[in-house]
């Protein structure tokens, strides 16, 4: 230690060294200039003199930061202390070589260089003096905050933190003939009725979908729900309960499911401002879960929605009775074959120019046969019409049909399953599709991707090696085995029933998908301390397919190293943007048929961890941290024990009633030590991060974030931001806490991550000020983006919400909001250090709202110590 001490002395030394000959730098303009008149002075150089003297004082300042470091910060953490000093002499060694006041005082750029020490913050700072925000100076009530939090609003464009609905209704198809009276009747139900509730049933091929998109676009649908108040649930692929609630959280842009999410999705519906309908479609999937306690639980989630009184509901499903009729009023309709005239007219239509002679077909007594032998069935119609297209007469397609047997046909039942496959598969099994033999595993491929595909991914990513992609892509749309929306690709979740039947669905297209997904997730695996400068690339790439890797990967039982190692890569993606656990829990199963798998293992747990901590989980993610600092302990894998170890003390803080912080202060030494013998650099970021948040450095902090910024680990550089603007504010560093905090939020938005801490600070900094609506407005639109993030987070901001109404005289509203977030702490974890400090300061501060003279007790005292501004007393914090 004392070595240390002694080379550390060195680098005060050579700092202090450094400062005198900017003294003496000075020294020399002023004596070059004192007898000069003003007018001889150049415009420029005055310029110039004056950018040199604010680069002098901010290199005095940064170095005085560190000659006045913490002792502990000094020792070690010495070597960046010296980069720092040795640049800052050679930058300036080079500037004075170079430095002629007669040639090259008006040069701007060689004094300008010296700037380029640690001038990354002042960069910062102007680029957000230019981009501070207009807030409408609105009166935010408690009323409305309640609104927001206990009925969680749906996000419109407008919005801030607005993600988006996902269930955009999909454009009615344009061949639609024989249901306009059944489309006006519900047309009149869903907006001339209290409460809607519609179920359209009927055998699959009967046009029910189409029928409620019919009724979605029709114009007095839209004016009582507009385009932003329709929501499409696509429940075909909803094949159990956690299926069904992923697609609603989809449906409704909700980002991150919480411990409970059904009570999360129907929160968020119940705090819609406006009426919304949903359109359930496919509704027998999950309605035919198998087992009573799935089928139960499917019910509840129907009902509590169907509760709901300004929530429209339209449901299709194949059945001949709805969901829980004895628990919601349906109206119901059972939606039978159109009549021949319609049928006969959607053949023609889908004919088209393969059609020369429509007046004398619509008379062959063939068609009408036809006709008549499927159904008068929309789809059958439909698919016997794109077989036609092949030159086949109404003849003889009655003939191939009846070798299929036509009696297996019928409204309703098994017969009408048997009746779609016959129908299917007369495009399926054509000679078109038989021509072109990779088209049936293209067909397959698309059934297995829930969310879509483009041409380009098609070809890039999912069917790379196909001989002629297009031509196959060609010979599905034609037969009518797809569906286009704008340029995705969809298969009908009929025809993906059929297709993905294990006795028809092939294997090999299976396993190239689960390859491919590997390959992928492989490719765009973000390793921060690889630093291969595409966070940003890799964050769209995942995001864009995410919902076909994740069906896939979880479909696939068959444990392999890559296999582990993409559900691996794709949680921490989720861990990142979206924070659930079904995909690393899935590979944590998956685990225990792989031998030698405790690297992987430790990884998984740590991944499992962070996704809980996120979720405010804290037990749990202690339990799971744990576990894999103990596995990597048992493999000598020290830099991650280290890692583990850091993020166990940082839960601590928060879960452990025996927290110590000079115990915390001993892991980030041990930790130091492992990183830096290590040669590595992101390890002594991690532990500076630590060190700064853990004793308010903002150095520490800011020296952590310029090794971030070399590593291109973005999310780190914006938390880092957020971690520096929370320690100024503590330290009554108001401004620059503002600008860092602005920092901060415009770093989240940059990579579509959303975090609300930031502007939480924001209005902290405005009650400080006295800017109290402002704040109200910030704290606002700061709970409005929290889509089901901590607890913790949101009961800090009604804490300071109820501050700003308690300073503005509205002691209703300040009541109400310290109540309010005494639930939200107690929904975090009511006995977690945190959430007992939070009770402990709202309960003081309800006293002290109607009896001003009030004083805390002991144990409140202690809490709001937490709360208090360096310099503030607790008679100031309301």
């Amino acid at each position: 230690m004392s070595t240390a001490i002694q080379d550390n002395h060195g680098t005060l030394k050579r700092a202090q060294e450094l400062k005198n000959r900017i003294q003496g730098l000075v020294a020399v303009l002023v004596n070059e200039l004192k007898d000069k008149k003003a007018e001889e002075i150049e415009e420029k150089l005055k310029q110039d003199i004056h950018t040199l003297e604010e680069n002098l004082i901010f290199i005095h300042k940064k170095l005085d930061e560190i000659a006045s470091q913490h002792a502990f910060l000094v020792v070690f953490f010495k070597s960046l202390n010296e980069e720092k000093v040795r640049k800052c002499v050679d930058r300036l060694n080079n500037s004075l070589e170079s430095f002629d006041l007669a040639r090259k005082i008006n040069q701007s750029i060689l004094l300008r260089q010296l700037a380029e020490i640690l001038a990354y913050h002042d960069s910062q700072k102007q680029a957000l003096r230019n981009m501070q925000e207009d807030i409408k100076e609105t009166k935010v009530t408690m009323q409305e905050v309640k609104s927001i939090l206990t009925q969680r609003q749906v996000p419109t464009a407008s919005s801030p933190g607005y993600i988006g609905l996902s269930g955009v209704m999909p454009s009615n198809t344009r061949i639609f003939h024989g249901r306009e009276k059944v489309v006006n009747d519900l047309v009149a139900i869903l907006t001339q009725t209290s409460r809607p509730r519609v179920c359209i049933m009927g055998p699959g091929g009967m046009g029910k979908t189409s029928t409620a998109l019919a009724i979605m676009a029709h114009p007095d649908v839209k004016k009582s729900f507009p385009d932003r108040n329709q929501v499409w649930v696509p429940c075909a692929n909803a094949t159990s309960v956690y299926l069904l609630l992923e697609t609603l959280c989809l449906a409704l842009g909700i980002r991150a499911l919480g411990e409970n999410p059904f009570a999360d999705i129907t929160e968020m519906l119940a705090g819609s401002f406006h009426p919304l309908i949903l359109l359930l479609d496919n509704f027998e999937t999950p309605w035919d879960i198998d087992g009573p306690q799935a089928r139960s639980q499917v019910e509840e989630i129907l009902c509590a929605i169907e509760n709901i009184p300004h929530i429209a509901l339209l449901v299709t499903m194949r059945s001949s009775s709805p969901p829980s009729k004895e628990r919601i009023a349906w109206h119901p309709l059972d939606l039978h074959a159109v009549d021949r005239e319609a049928a006969i007219q959607i053949y023609l239509d889908v004919l088209g120019d393969a059609n020369k002679n429509s007046h004398e077909l619509r008379d062959d007594p063939a068609l009408l046969s036809l006709l008549e032998m499927i159904g008068h069935m929309p789809l059958a119609i439909t698919l016997m019409a794109n077989v036609a297209q092949l030159g086949l007469s109404p003849a003889k397609l009655v003939e191939k049909y009846k070798q299929h047997g036509t009696a297996m046909l019928s409204s309703s039942g098994e017969d009408a399953k048997h009746n779609m496959d016959l129908c299917i598969s007369l495009s399926v099994d054509s000679a078109p599709m038989k021509k072109v033999p990779e088209a049936l595993n293209l067909l397959a491929t698309i059934a297995m991707l829930p969310g879509g595909v483009t041409f380009e991914t098609l070809d890039t990513l999912w069917a790379p090696n196909y001989d002629n992609l297009m031509l196959a892509l060609k010979t599905l749309r034609e037969r009518s085995l797809l569906v286009q929306q704008d340029s995705t690709f969809l298969v009908l979740p009929v025809i993906c029933r059929y297709i993905l039947e294990p006795s028809r669905f092939p294997k090999t297209v299976h396993n190239s998908l689960v390859d491919a997904c590997c390959h992928f997730l492989a490719q765009h695996s973000f390793n921060p301390r690889s630093n291969d400068g595409y966070y940003i690339e890799h964050l769209k790439a995942i995001s864009a397919e995410e919902t076909n890797l994740q069906a896939i990967l979880l479909d696939t039982t068959v444990p392999t190293l890559p296999l582990i190692e993409a559900l691996i890569t794709l949680a921490q993606h989720q861990e990142a943007t979206r924070p659930r656990s079904k995909v690393i829990e899935h590979a944590l199963k998956l685990l225990d048929g792989v031998e030698d798998n405790t690297k992987l293992l430790g990884l998984a747990l740590k991944c499992q961890g962070d996704i809980f901590q996120l979720q405010d989980f804290n037990d749990r993610a202690l339990e799971s941290l744990t576990q894999a600092h103990n596995l990597f302990i048992s493999i000598n894998k020290k830099t991650e024990v280290a890692e583990c170890n850091l993020r166990i003390w940082d839960l601590l803080q928060i879960t452990s009633p025996n927290y110590s912080q000079s115990d915390h202060r001993a892991i980030i030494t041990e930790a130091l030590l492992e990183f830096e013998s290590a040669n590595d650099r992101y390890g002594i970021a991690l532990c500076l991060v630590q060190y700064g948040s853990l004793f308010s450095n903002v150095l520490a902090l800011t020296l952590a974030r310029e090794i971030f910024v070399e590593f291109n680990d973005l999310p780190r550089v914006a938390v880092t931001a957020y971690q520096i603007a929370a320690c100024l504010y503590f330290q009554n560093s108001l401004e620059e806490a503002k600008l860092w905090a602005e920092t901060a939020v415009k770093q989240f938005e940059d990579i579509r991550r959303h975090d609300s801490r930031p502007t939480q600070f924001l209005g902290q900094i405005l009650i400080a000020e006295g800017a109290f609506e402002e704040a109200l407005n910030k704290m606002g639109a700061c709970l409005k983006g929290k889509y089901y993030g901590g607890h913790h987070e949101v009961a800090d901001t009604l804490v300071d919400m109820g501050r700003a109404w308690a300073k503005m005289g509205r002691k209703e509203d300040a009541q109400a909001a310290f109540e309010e977030s005494i639930t939200y702490y107690a929904k975090s974890n009511a006995t977690d250090n945190y959430s007992i400090r939070g009770y402990k300061i709202c309960q003081y501060f309800i006293r002290k709202l109607w009896n001003p003279e009030a004083l805390p007790a002991d144990d409140e005292l202690y809490a709001l110590q937490w709360r208090l501004v360096q310099g503030q007393s607790i008679e100031e914090l309301l």
